[in-house]
């Protein structure tokens, strides 16, 4: 055993130099600095250089909601629609014609309103609804 080695784990002085080392490197490029310098590690002193802001202290990104609306083509059965049609009838309802039962989502998101209206067209076609039986349609606000 060296000198410079740890007794149980015969791990040396250089190993938790690097990993002592490696821990505030990553600390700094957190924006977190080192521990001890911390004063409000929750607050925006300690992550103030992670945002990216304009002189003014707004975000370069507007920030969006994008409501999504999907429900079953006029041409598809929707038996669900059909189960609740029936059970309404059954509680005494009266007058009503046809339910279909759909999915609403809210999806939150920053960015250049044209890129964002193009990724969540691309979002509801590809993932978010079947275009074989539901038909979607959003807003951006």
């Amino acid at each position: 055993m060296n000198a410079n080695e740890h007794p149980k784990t015969g791990l040396g002085e250089n190993h938790f130099r690097f990993w002592r080392e490696r821990r505030q490197v990553r600390c700094q490029a957190r924006g977190r600095g080192r521990v001890s310098e911390r004063k409000n590690w929750r607050g925006t002193e300690a992550f103030s250089n992670m945002i990216p802001e304009l002189g003014c202290g707004l975000s370069p990104f507007k920030r969006m909601k994008a409501k999504i609306i999907i429900t079953p083509k006029k041409a598809v059965v929707d038996p669900q629609g059909k189960a609740v049609q029936q059970a309404l009838e059954h509680m005494g309802y009266q007058g009503i014609q046809a339910v279909h039962v759909g999915k609403y989502l809210e999806i939150e998101l920053k960015g250049d309103p044209a890129q964002a209206h193009q990724q969540i067209d691309d979002a509801c076609r590809k993932l978010l609804s079947n275009p074989v039986i539901e038909d979607y349609h959003f807003e951006l606000a």
